[in-house]
């Protein structure tokens, strides 16, 4: 079953054209130039065509260079392909479960990650702190309200890595730690659906969950403890 949204990705068959907004498959080709007719370097970029409206979307390879640690020793980094036009987001929408005053940073988180994949992870941060606060707790640093959030609700742990996930990918992308963004691709990408896919747990899913007990006769509703 394909998504709802599939975002755009280097070589991918098919996803949301970031010009029409259809799914439709792509057809990629690289770019070829006579020698010495470019003064760039014109294999770092590709291009992809939407079969349905036609239209191109430039690509660009970033990364793959060879870097040397403190020791001495050298590696190459990761290369990673990025849609620089147009400058569409390649992330979903956020859920339609989400508070206006999340949303609004989730929405402009996404607005920036074309050009600040940095910006947009702190933004979703920022976002998740707020939704913290919406579902009581503002006391303390995230990694405690995060606690408590798992501790009280009995979530499994899976969500606990995704919220700890957003927090930490999040507070990497402001200040210097262990985790360098340059050497993650993808990872902002993925903290889009990691906080949609939050939400879903604790806010679509009870709504949906207290719509099931509204809907009982209220004689077996009085038979429900809590």
């Amino acid at each position: 079953m394909r998504l709802e949204y599939d975002p755009p990705g280097y070589r991918k068959d098919a996803f949301n054209c970031p010009n029409c907004g259809v799914w439709a498959h792509q057809s990629w080709q690289e770019i070829r130039a006579a020698a010495g007719a470019m003064t760039f370097d014109w294999r770092r970029f590709q291009v992809s065509a939407c079969q349905r409206c036609g239209l191109l979307a430039l690509w660009r390879s970033y990364g793959g260079e060879n870097r040397t640690d403190s020791d001495g020793s050298t590696y190459g980094t990761p290369v990673e392909w990025r849609l620089v036009y147009p400058l569409a987001s390649p992330v979903p929408l956020p859920n339609e479960d989400m508070s206006e005053s999340v949303a609004r940073l989730y929405t402009e988180a996404r607005g920036v990650f074309a050009v600040s994949e940095r910006a947009a992870a702190a933004l979703l941060r920022l976002a998740l702190e707020r939704l913290t606060v919406e579902l009581g707790d503002d006391v303390g640093p995230l990694h405690q309200r995060i606690d408590r959030l798992v501790a009280n609700r009995g979530l499994p742990v899976i969500v606990q890595q995704t919220l700890d996930a957003v927090r930490v990918i999040g507070n990497n992308a402001v200040h210097a730690g262990e985790i360098q963004m340059e050497e993650m691709p993808g990872a902002a990408q993925a903290l889009f659906g990691a906080l949609n896919f939050i939400v879903e747990r604790l806010v679509t899913q009870e709504k949906q969950m207290r719509g099931i007990i509204a809907g009982l006769p209220e004689s077996e509703r009085n038979k429900i403890t809590g």
